[in-house]
Formats: structure tokens, C-alpha cells, sequence
């Protein structure tokens, strides 16, 4: 069976990939899939002003 992993040329490449971003997602970090660093950057900047 041959199996395909969207950019990924392993099956254990994409699971560690999965596991990684659960991770940051459960140390809360949320990015849109087309946000870029610097928009990331730019928001959470805004929510560290507003919360001190």
C-alpha cells in the first residue's frame, strides 16, 4: 500500500510534524494557516499591551 504524506516522505516525519503542532497549540499558540510572523508578531504584541 502505498501511502501519501502531504510534503512529508514518511509516515514518522508527519506524525512528529502533527505532534509538534499540537504542542504549541496546547501551550497556546494560535496562527492563521496564511498568517505571517510578523502579523503573528504584530497581535500578540497588542494582547501582551492590553494585558499589563
Amino acid at each position: 500500500m502505498i501511502a501519501e504524506f502531504r510534503g512529508f516522505s514518511r509516515r514518522g516525519e508527519a506524525q512528529a510534524a502533527l505532534r509538534r503542532f499540537l504542542e504549541g497549540e496546547d501551550a497556546g499558540f494560535r496562527a492563521g494557516p496564511h498568517e505571517t510572523v510578523a502579523e503573528y508578531l504584530r497581535s500578540w504584541l497588542a494582547a501582551k499591551e492590553l494585558s499589563h
